[in-house]
């Protein structure tokens, strides 16, 4: 299964977000347009990433690395004619327009047109200028400091780490940008102008920002003795310090990390979903509907109503486990959670929702929609898919 992060903000102020529209020829929503077609080289293939903004548009990666996107929540799709060198591996948009999307050989190429076209980008702070700043008129030179701000380096691009390999942008506003890498967090609060930095001893498994000044990040390490562990570290300062919580966090692969407050927040791992409240220092497991159930995501709409998206074990075939999706809801922050029954798919990595209620759910080779809050979703893309999982 793929694993994103989530996040759409808006930038810039004189960009507008995707307006509600039928397709070509008035066809309603929940119709797959032809001009969703295959590619040069092979048919479209099942899922492998997905960006979601708001209540009308979604980019969708294929296993052909090709992208496909809707403006109109679903009613028609396009696939860019414009391919970035490569293919499109991770794709991610800060409001309907601008968006970044990195290939199969760790290339930055950047849109402004909401991925109609593409041009290659030098490094992600260009990426940064261009979306906080007077694309005509960009800031001066990128500055970077080791020691906190104490003192400052000239550098025409972000700070290197051991490895390049970045994870996400997140944009909280026009001022405030984190960049999660493979060791390292870093964090603006000038469009990128400034940076502080934060090398961690070990690989980011998972970021969370909740605000400008407040993140968490789950980081895999090495102990003395030669033990894996993984440890969750929390900054209040907009990434100046970081505190590592003195408890673990629980064993299994790291699904989801998710807060909707600088205490209360959820940990998911390939067979349980652990809960805190006290800001990660103490974690315990939250009990939760379906047969072994995995979350996979949280998107929490305000600090009652909740949904989480996964999968259950579903019986066997010829030995191997079988499974079906999983889709809760909570009305109470958090503490409890129901099962909702849609449509059968093998797994949901994904769900989120608009500020009007309408919701999106990402499915192994489907993506669902919802215009009355989750009452009700509709598939309005399917891809073919060669394999089961």
């Amino acid at each position: 299964m793929f694993r994103t992060f989530v996040g759409a903000l808006s930038l810039c102020g004189v960009l507008t977000a995707c307006g509600r529209a039928n397709g070509p020829n008035n066809q309603p929503a929940g119709t797959l347009q032809a001009d969703v077609r295959a590619s040069s080289r092979a048919p479209l293939q099942p899922i492998m990433d997905v960006e979601l903004n708001g209540s009308n548009c979604a980019w969708i990666v294929n296993k052909d690395l090709d992208l496909v996107f809707t403006t109109d929540a679903g009613a028609s799709w396009q696939q860019t004619d414009s391919g970035v060198v490569g293919g499109y591996m991770h794709v991610r948009f800060v409001d309907p327009h601008w968006g970044w999307a990195r290939n199969s050989r760790h290339l930055l190429w950047f849109t402004s047109d909401g991925g109609h076209t593409w041009s290659r980008l030098g490094d992600i702070a260009e990426f940064i200028r261009l979306c906080t700043g007077d694309p005509q008129n960009p800031p001066g030179p990128l500055w970077l400091s080791n020691d906190a701000g104490s003192t400052w380096l000239n550098d025409p691009r972000l700070p290197e780490s051991p490895s390049d390999d970045t994870l996400e942008i997140k944009l909280t506003d026009q001022r405030h940008v984190w960049v999660a890498q493979t060791l390292t967090v870093l964090q603006s609060e000038d469009s990128g102008t400034h940076w502080l930095r934060h090398e961690f001893n070990g690989y980011l498994l998972r970021f969370f920002e909740l605000d400008s000044n407040t993140a968490w990040v789950a980081v895999g390490e090495w102990t003395a003795d030669g033990d894996y562990t993984k440890t969750l570290y929390q900054t209040k300062d907009g990434g100046r310090t970081w505190r590592k919580k003195r408890m673990r966090l629980p064993a299994g692969d790291s699904n989801e990390l998710y807060f909707i407050n600088d205490r209360q927040g959820w940990f998911s791992t390939t067979d349980k979903l652990y809960r805190t409240d006290s800001g990660g220092s103490s974690w315990y497991v939250q009990e939760i509907p379906g047969n072994n159930t995995i979350v996979d995501s949280i998107y929490f709409r305000d600090q009652n109503e909740g949904w989480a998206a996964g999968e259950e074990e579903a019986g066997e075939s010829d030995g191997e486990p079988l499974f079906r999706g999983v889709l809760l809801h909570s009305l109470d922050g958090g503490a409890t959670w129901q099962l909702v029954r849609i449509e059968e798919d093998d797994w949901y990595d994904r769900v989120q929702f608009g500020d009007d209620g309408e919701g999106w759910l990402v499915g192994f080779d489907r993506v669902y929609h919802s215009s009355d809050g989750g009452l009700n979703w509709q598939a309005v893309l399917r891809l073919p898919s060669a394999y089961k999982k």
